[in-house]
C-alpha cells in the first residue's frame, strides 16, 4: 500500500536532505539524506523490512541498528501526523 504525505504538509529537498513543513501548525521536520531515502521508500510502498535490507546493504550497517533507526523515524513522522490517513 502506497503512503502519502498529508495534503497540508509540504516537502522540499535541501542540500543536506529535506524539510517537511506542516502548514497546519507551522512546524517543520528536517531530514538528512538517509532520512529522505527512508521517507521516499516508505511513500513508494516499501515495507519496513525492505527499507532496512536496502539500507543495510547500501551502508554496510548492522541490521538491528538500521531497523531501530527506520522505526524511530517512521514512528516520529506518524506521531507528528505527517502522513495522510487515506
Amino acid at each position: 500500500m502506497t503512503k502519502q504525505i498529508h495534503p497540508q504538509v509540504t516537502f522540499r529537498s535541501t542540500d543536506e536532505g529535506g524539510v517537511l513543513l506542516d502548514r497546519r501548525t507551522g512546524a517543520y521536520f528536517q531530514l538528512n539524506r538517509t532520512g529522505c531515502e527512508v521517507l521516499q521508500e516508505h511513500l513508494n510502498g516499501r515495507s519496513h523490512d525492505e527499507i532496512v535490507k536496502k539500507l543495510q546493504e547500501q551502508y554496510h550497517s548492522e541490521a538491528s541498528r538500521v531497523a531501530a533507526d527506520v522505526t524511530a523515524l517512521l514512528d516520529e513522522l506518524a506521531a507528528r501526523k505527517l502522513f495522510s490517513d487515506e
